[in-house]
């Protein structure tokens, strides 16, 4: 199960190192509005040079320069809070950068992107549930992110199915309640219908969870109805957790 988690993470991975070079391009789109700074444009150049497989040089130390000049800088918080992850950081080393950039109302469309490209650069247990925490606030602010990126994040409920760890820290980083909308807001975009049935299948699960066993009852239900007598894991589960309800 862990080889074929690292394969998938790794092919899905390949786009958010695209997501680099369409950083680079909004960069220079942004310099012509002079929302800029000559330290914060210095400090990504290297970080795209490092990125390519040059020496690291003064790329944090720009993103400060950056934020010294000017300290409610977007750029320049957004920037350093992505480099201090993409540079092996702990997700608490990135949250105040992180937090400036989502309340700055400059750019949210590149801050987002910079936010989620950091957050799912990484495979361990907290980055994945970082990423949902963070495409849930974006969501709250009345945002939207790519269908791309929400394809991902359906993945990693996809995992839970599997991986009790995993399903444990995303059930903490959002209520159960929470849950559902943030899961109604995935089906949202462009997902495949597999993925689509899995978020179909965690709200129900989080459904009962939150106590609302007639809610859960009907949703775990409707799965089963839908599924054409196909023996696929959410059947499964959908089928044991309509057993288990109708017992109680």
């Amino acid at each position: 199960m862990a080889g074929k988690r690292a394969s998938e993470f790794h092919g899905r991975a390949a786009n958010v190192q695209r997501g680099g070079r369409s950083a680079q391009i909004r960069v220079n789109r942004t310099a012509g509005r002079h929302a800029w700074s000559r330290e914060g444009d210095i400090g990504w150049a290297n970080f795209l040079r490092y990125r390519d497989g040059r020496p690291k040089a003064d790329i944090i130390e720009e993103f400060e320069a950056a934020i010294n000049e000017e300290p409610d800088n977007l750029y320049g918080h957004v920037m350093r809070g992505f480099w201090l992850l993409w540079d092996g950081g702990a997700i608490d080393q990135a949250r105040g950068d992180f937090a400036i950039a989502l309340g700055s109302e400059r750019d949210p469309g590149y801050s987002d992107m910079l936010i989620m490209s950091a957050l799912m650069n990484r495979q361990s247990d907290d980055f994945m549930a970082a990423a949902i925490e963070y495409a849930d606030m974006i969501r709250q602010t009345g945002r939207n992110i790519d269908d791309h990126t929400k394809s991902t994040l359906a993945w990693y409920y996809s995992i839970c199915l599997h991986d009790m760890n995993l399903l444990a820290r995303i059930r903490k980083t959002l209520p159960a309640a929470e849950q559902a909308s943030f899961l109604a807001w995935l089906k949202q975009a462009n997902i495949s219908p597999s993925e689509k049935r899995i978020a179909d299948y965690f709200t129900a699960y989080f459904a009962e969870s939150d106590g609302k066993r007639e809610q859960a009852l009907k949703l775990y239900g409707d799965l089963v109805s839908a599924s054409s007598g196909e023996r696929d894991n959410v059947t499964q589960l959908a089928q044991e957790a309509v057993r288990r309800l109708q017992r109680r």
